[in-house]
């Protein structure tokens, strides 16, 4: 909750705006002007990365304590920090208890995401069947896992599991017999 008088409030306001937060309510009491703000932060991606909140709260003997929360919003109202996932309250802190509140987007996934997708183009696609017919022929040609990461263009804990689902045995490392040539 923000209060203070006309002038400072507008200030207050003006500059918790630029830093993403958005009214949702205010109510003048002569000249004095209370509001309660919201802030929300990037959601989950496609790939499931979730923004985290890290809360520093200070307890009664003065210590402080830190909290992560996997957390999309942060609601301020009569002195109380909630912070919500959709529409689910997380926890709640008394905003003088406070010490600091930071979020630390989902960006840090996307870019282990991006860096295994550089070296293996299609990390994290689902398989198909034609690749599992693929990776049987291969299999019964012997394959090198490596050879086969190469090929399917994803890591090699994705060949050896996805070698286990279809009930295969994961090849030993051996030199390549891949066949030569297109595919």
């Amino acid at each position: 909750m923000v209060a203070g008088h006309v002038e400072q409030f507008q200030e207050t306001l003006t500059a918790l705006g630029s830093e993403g937060w958005r009214l949702v309510t205010a109510t003048p009491a002569s000249d004095v002007w209370s509001a309660v703000l919201e802030q929300e932060v990037t959601a989950g991606d496609r790939y499931g990365a979730v923004s985290q909140a890290r809360i520093e709260v200070r307890d009664d003997d003065g210590a402080v304590t830190t909290t992560v929360l996997d957390a999309d919003g942060l609601t301020v109202t009569d002195g109380v920090v909630y912070l919500r996932r959709a529409d689910e309250v997380l926890a709640a802190y008394r905003l003088e208890d406070l010490v600091t509140v930071t979020w630390q987007s989902g960006s840090a996934y996307a870019r282990a995401l991006a860096q295994k997708r550089k070296d293996h183009s299609r990390h994290g696609e689902s398989w198909s069947m034609v690749e599992d017919e693929q990776l049987h022929r291969e299999h019964g040609e012997g394959w090198s896992v490596e050879d086969m990461v190469t090929e399917h263009q994803r890591g090699r804990g994705a060949i050896t599991s996805r070698l286990a689902k279809l009930g295969l045995e994961t090849p030993a490392d051996s030199p390549s017999r891949r066949s030569p040539g297109p595919r």
